[in-house]
C-alpha cells in the first residue's frame, strides 16, 4: 500500500516536533537532578606534606583548601576523575595570605585522587611546575 503525501508529511512534522522537544530538553538540562551530599568534610592541605590519604563515604562533599601561594602563582588542577568525583565548586584563589579552595562531591565507592599542580600564572602551556599536592580518597560505606 502507498503512503499518501499527506501522511507522510504528517510523520515529519511529528519528528520534526520530537526531535525540537529533545533539543529542549538537553539544552535546559531537564531531567538532570542535582547532586546533593549528606555531610560534608573539610580537608586542608600543608605545604611540606605532598600526599594526603582519606577514607571518605559516598555523597560527602569535601572541601578543599590548598596551601597559600605567593603573588604570581595559581594552583591549577592536573587530574580528577568524574567517574568518583563531581566538582561543585570551581577552584578559586584565596586572598592574600589564603589557601585556594575547591569542593567535590564524592559519587560512588572506589579509591581516586585529585593532583594539584602549582604554576607561574604568566606561564604558558608548556610551563613546569613550581609544586603539586595529591589527595588520595578511598571511598567507602
Amino acid at each position: 500500500a502507498a503512503t499518501s503525501p499527506c501522511s507522510a508529511t504528517m510523520l515529519f512534522r511529528r519528528a520534526l516536533a520530537f526531535s525540537s522537544v529533545v533539543a529542549v530538553l538537553w539544552v535546559t538540562g531537564c531531567g538532570t537532578p542535582a547532586i546533593k551530599a549528606s555531610r560534608t568534610m573539610a580537608v586542608t592541605m600543608e605545604a611540606e606534606t605532598k600526599t594526603r590519604t582519606i577514607e571518605l563515604k559516598p555523597m560527602t562533599q569535601l572541601d578543599l583548601t590548598l596551601p597559600a601561594v605567593e603573588a604570581g602563582f595559581v594552583w591549577q588542577i592536573s587530574f580528577h576523575d568524574a567517574r568518583y568525583l563531581q566538582q561543585v565548586q570551581p577552584l578559586t584563589a584565596g586572598a592574600a595570605g589564603a589557601g585556594s579552595t575547591v569542593s567535590f562531591i564524592t559519587l560512588r565507592v572506589g579509591r581516586t585522587r585529585v593532583r594539584f599542580l602549582l604554576l607561574p600564572t604568566s606561564a604558558g602551556r608548556e610551563a613546569s611546575p613550581i609544586d603539586q599536592q595529591e589527595i588520595v580518597m578511598t571511598i567507602q560505606y
